[in-house]
């Protein structure tokens, strides 16, 4: 297998210094299945204070050397150098006790949650495969190493990650592994919300996560957070592009967004979707850009695109919204060719009322009444010709 250069001089710094390395995990799994290698780490029987020492050259970091890893960039690519090691018990289904390094490959290899990420390889052993996860590669098959209820229960995480991991590599999970997660599955209460939304968001963004979610609500994982799918809604799921909103707000259930610690620009437009679910936009210009100025050009596009997922015939008004944008025609307070200034220095005293002068020329605007010209505004500010009534002006 061809190697990364800068993985390729750590493994061979290590071994020149009569170090055992190999790249293990998920960067050996994906160069199996022939996908580009990402994050690159390094299983070793050196120490990390002979780690520290050995790349003295390079920028390190220790923010992992109780758990015996460091963290080592070469031409700036940082690899992750950990020595083998073994686990002591679990108190919190998450972090083990403690860890205890040893000089055995495979006592390391044991403590990892499936075979396909149990893989090792550098360029004088091959691959070392202890637990077949070749042979899964193959079958597409995600087992758990050795005893699965034991695995899920030394980290719960790995119940999601399992689900994860079928829906981006399109892989299914083998029976026995299915059953340890149902027994185990109210373990997850106890991982961190800020784990189970970075599972739940790579999930929702792989290019296969219906069978995913359709075997989870099976199982009745994440049930208080995902919500059993429609058919009208799988579909929508699989019909639309790796939108994280529009995902979110078919796949989850409205308590269950306060669960997840997405950020709030996010958490804002999953509920503007919601909210705007069954409102329909009337298929000409004026409907479109009062929408567009309650919401905003993006998150009009965002709604059409999720109504659209849920059946809706929307491609008008889609259209005139892109021809609105594409014009520069206007629909918002910012677009109008007058501001407040102006209008005070035609006679309107100066406070709330200007504000309320520009919203109301903004609906004549937007309505087709006046033009967008600052000479017709302005007349239309002296002479009150646009409205009956200023509404009390």
């Amino acid at each position: 297998m061809k190697l990364p250069e800068f993985a390729q001089k750590a493994l061979a710094l290590i071994e020149a210094n009569s170090g055992e390395a190999y790249l293990v995990g998920g960067c050996v799994r994906d160069m199996v299945m022939g996908k580009t290698q990402n994050d690159i780490d390094i299983t070793t029987n050196m120490l990390p204070d002979e780690i520290e020492e050995l790349f003295v050259r390079y920028k390190t970091l220790d923010v992992g050397k109780k758990h015996g890893t460091i963290t080592v960039f070469i031409d700036d690519n940082p690899i992750e150098i950990t020595t083998y090691r073994i686990e002591g018990g679990y108190e919190d289904n998450r972090h083990p006790k403690s860890v205890h390094f040893t000089n055995r490959l495979k006592e390391d290899l044991s403590r990892r949650d499936f075979t396909m990420n149990a893989l090792c390889y550098n360029d004088k052993s091959g691959i070392v495969d202890e637990f077949y996860g070749v042979r899964d590669i193959q079958n597409r098959c995600i087992r758990a190493i050795g005893e699965p209820k034991k695995r899920f229960g030394e980290d719960a995480l790995r119940i999601l990650r399992a689900f994860r991991f079928m829906a981006q590599l399109d892989f299914f999970i083998e029976e026995s592994t299915i059953s340890a997660i149902y027994e185990c599955r109210g373990l997850l209460k106890n991982i961190s919300p800020e784990r189970v939304t970075e599972e739940v968001t790579k999930l929702l963004l792989s290019n296969n996560p219906v069978g995913t979610l359709l075997l989870m609500s099976e199982l009745h994982v994440l049930e208080n957070i995902l919500k059993p799918l429609s058919e009208i809604e799988q579909n929508a799921i699989e019909n639309s592009n790796p939108t994280l909103e529009i995902r979110l707000a078919i796949a989850l259930k409205k308590e269950g967004l306060e669960s997840l610690c997405v950020d709030k620009k996010t958490k804002a437009r999953v509920k503007m979707l919601w909210d705007n679910q069954h409102f329909k936009i009337n298929p000409d210009k004026q409907s479109v850009k009062q929408k567009l100025n309650e919401l905003s050009y993006e998150e009009v596009l965002l709604l059409l695109d999720y109504q659209a997922l849920l059946g809706e015939d929307n491609k008008v008004q889609r259209n005139l919204v892109l021809e609105v944008e594409q014009n520069g025609e206007c629909y918002s307070l910012k677009q109008l060719n007058i501001n407040g200034d102006e209008i005070v220095l035609n006679g309107v005293p100066k406070g709330g009322k200007v504000g309320e002068i520009l919203r109301i020329l903004l609906d004549n605007v937007i309505s087709g009444r006046v033009e967008n010209e600052k000479s017709a505004l302005l007349e239309c500010v002296k002479n009150m010709q646009c409205v009956v009534v200023f509404r009390g002006l």
